[in-house]
């Protein structure tokens, strides 16, 4: 997803302007996916947490990172961090 966005965000943004990117045929294809790989890990109530797994996802979210100075490279490592723990991964 962080090499979609680092090649397109601002198309990604387009689509995604207020509520329009949970209406996207995309958002409910990654929805689905982030929900069975919760499942899979055994996370408890995955319908809770799909979102806010997504929301880091945002185009708005990696643009402003990048503005900030943040590189695609410690952007995955604090996604990655993010995911290990919510696995309980070490």
């Amino acid at each position: 997803m962080i090499e979609l966005l680092t090649g397109h965000a601002h198309l990604v943004l387009g689509a995604e302007t207020g509520g329009a990117r949970f209406a996207t045929g995309a958002y409910g294809f990654w929805a689905v996916h982030v929900r069975s790989l919760l499942v899979e890990a055994g996370v408890p109530q995955p319908d809770s947490l799909v979102d806010t797994v997504l929301a880091p996802l945002a185009a708005e979210v990696y643009l402003q990172q990048r503005e900030r100075g943040l590189s695609p490279e410690q952007i995955i490592a604090g996604l990655s961090t993010v995911a290990h723990r919510l696995l309980g991964a070490p």
